[in-house]
C-alpha cells in the first residue's frame, strides 16, 4: 500500500464486566491512532490522530447507585497541520434501560486539571464542572439517559483539531442514585465512546472502518498494529463477579459494515 493511501485504523478499549466500557473507539481516515497520556494503540504508521487516556483511568473499581466513573482522553493531530474531530455514543445491554445510565462528555481546548495521581476511584455526587480546564471549554454532550443516544444518530461535532492544539475530552458515566443497587448488581451493559479524525484523505468524521486483519509478529510485547490482543482493564459493576477486559486494534479500509471491534475475556 502506498503511503499517501494508508488504511484507516479503529480500537475500541473495552472495560468492565458490570459496566463495560469501550472507552475508545476510532475511526481514523487515513489513519494513526496513538496515545499521549498512555499509549493504547499504536497502528505502525503517520497518519492523522494520536490518542491516549490519563493515567488516572481505573483498572477495575465498583459501582454502586450515585456513583459516577470518569475518562480524560486527550485527541491530538499527528503528521497533518488539522483535521475535523467528532465524538460518537453507543451501547448495548439492559443495565443501560433499567439501571438508568446516564452520560456527559465536556471538551476542553487546553487540559482538565486532573492529577497523574488522582484517585481512579469511583465519585460520589459527582460534578464534572469541578475539574477545571485551562482553555476554552464547552458540555459537547450535557448529562443524558443512555438509552437516548442508542440508535445511530450524527457524531457530536466538536469542530477543528490543530496540530498544536491539543483537544482533552472527559466522558463521565453514572449509574444514578435511585437505581435499585440489587435489582441492577445483575445487569451488564456495554458503552462506547467514539473519537473520529478526518483530513485531506478521509471520508469524513462520521465514517466508519471496516472489520480488521490479524495481528503481525512485529506488535509482540505492545498492543498490536492489527488483531484482538487484550490488556486488562476493567470496571467492575456493584455485585457483579468476575472481570471481563480488553483493548483491542482492528484495521481495515473503510465499508458499509460499520466498526470493528476486539473480544473482551471475562
Amino acid at each position: 500500500m502506498s503511503a499517501r493511501r494508508r488504511a484507516p485504523a479503529a480500537a475500541r478499549l473495552l472495560l468492565g464486566a458490570g459496566l463495560a466500557l469501550a472507552v475508545l473507539g476510532l475511526g481514523l481516515a487515513g489513519a494513526r491512532a496513538a496515545a499521549v497520556f498512555e499509549e493504547l494503540s499504536e497502528t505502525g504508521e503517520p497518519g492523522l490522530l494520536r490518542l491516549g487516556a490519563h493515567v488516572a483511568t481505573p483498572l477495575h473499581a465498583t459501582l454502586r447507585p450515585g456513583d459516577t466513573m470518569i475518562w480524560v482522553i486527550e485527541a491530538s493531530m499527528w503528521d497533518a497541520e488539522r483535521g475535523a474531530l467528532a465524538a460518537s455514543l453507543n451501547g448495548s445491554g439492559p443495565l443501560i434501560r433499567e439501571g438508568g445510565l446516564r452520560a456527559r462528555l465536556d471538551s476542553c481546548a487546553g487540559s482538565f486539571a486532573l492529577p497523574a495521581d488522582a484517585d481512579p476511584q469511583p465519585r460520589r455526587d459527582f460534578d464534572a464542572d469541578a475539574i477545571p480546564c485551562s482553555g476554552e471549554r464547552a458540555v459537547v454532550l450535557p448529562q443524558t439517559p443512555f438509552e437516548e443516544l442508542l440508535g445511530g444518530g450524527e457524531p457530536l461535532q466538536l469542530g477543528e483539531l490543530r496540530s498544536d492544539e491539543p483537544r482533552q475530552l472527559l466522558l463521565a458515566v453514572t449509574l444514578p442514585a435511585e437505581a435499585d443497587a440489587e435489582a441492577v448488581s445483575r445487569l451488564t451493559a456495554r458503552l462506547g465512546l467514539g473519537v473520529h479524525a478526518s483530513g485531506d484523505e478521509g471520508g469524513g468524521p462520521g465514517a466508519e472502518p471496516g472489520p480488521g486483519k490479524g495481528p503481525g509478529p512485529e506488535s509482540a510485547g505492545r498492543l498490536p498494529v492489527t488483531g484482538a490482543d487484550l490488556l486488562a482493564l476493567g470496571l467492575l459493576g456493584a455485585g457483579l463477579v468476575g472481570v471481563g477486559a480488553g483493548a483491542a486494534l482492528r484495521r481495515g479500509r473503510r465499508t458499509g459494515r460499520g466498526v470493528g471491534t476486539g473480544q473482551g475475556r471475562s
